[in-house]
């Protein structure tokens, strides 16, 4: 059972029945809200009952693959500007986050209106690889002159051990 209505209030389209709504572009599903109220976009990306919304990130969707390089992570981490801020539309929900408008262009829409909090995502987890990277670098670093600070006292002693024994 289909239906679909209009009030002075609100209109409505729907089943009446337990099977998903579909919305058809050209004949063609792209986009369904399930009866557990999750959404799936024929594109891949899903929203769950829960409100978490998915991107399609798979493979088989993408061409042109490339490693992000630190010097284009850190350059875009440079010019990411977090704001607080609250929606016109709801001025008691204060948020924090970015202006579409001034992201750097590694991680801005071609629109710049929205954003996609994957990218920033993947420009603070390279940022991060690079830090750990450092990190085990500086402890080795570390270990290095703790061992030889230690054999520096070591002789440090025997030759304090000879001048005492020459006195």
């Amino acid at each position: 059972m289909n239906f679909v209505n209009a009030t002075l209030s609100y209109g409505q389209f729907g089943t009446g029945n337990d099977y998903p709504v579909r919305i058809l572009v050209n004949s063609i599903p792209r986009m369904s809200l399930n009866t557990d109220n999750s959404l799936a976009m024929a594109n891949g990306a899903t929203c769950t009952a829960g409100g978490v919304w998915t991107n399609a990130s798979s493979r088989e969707l993408k061409e042109n693959i490339e490693g992000l390089t630190v010097d284009e992570a850190q350059g875009a981490l440079a010019e990411l500007t977090p704001v607080k801020y609250n929606y016109k539309a709801d001025k008691d929900e204060r948020h924090v986050g970015f202006i579409a408008e001034d992201v750097p262009s590694l991680v801005a829409s071609k629109d710049r209106k929205s954003l996609s909090p994957m990218d920033i995502t993947a420009v603070l987890t390279k940022i991060a690889q690079e830090q750990a990277k450092m990190v085990k670098e500086l402890e080795k670093a570390v270990q290095e002159q703790q061992k030889t600070i230690l054999d520096l006292n070591s002789r440090l002693a025997e030759l304090e051990k000879i001048g005492r024994k020459e006195k």
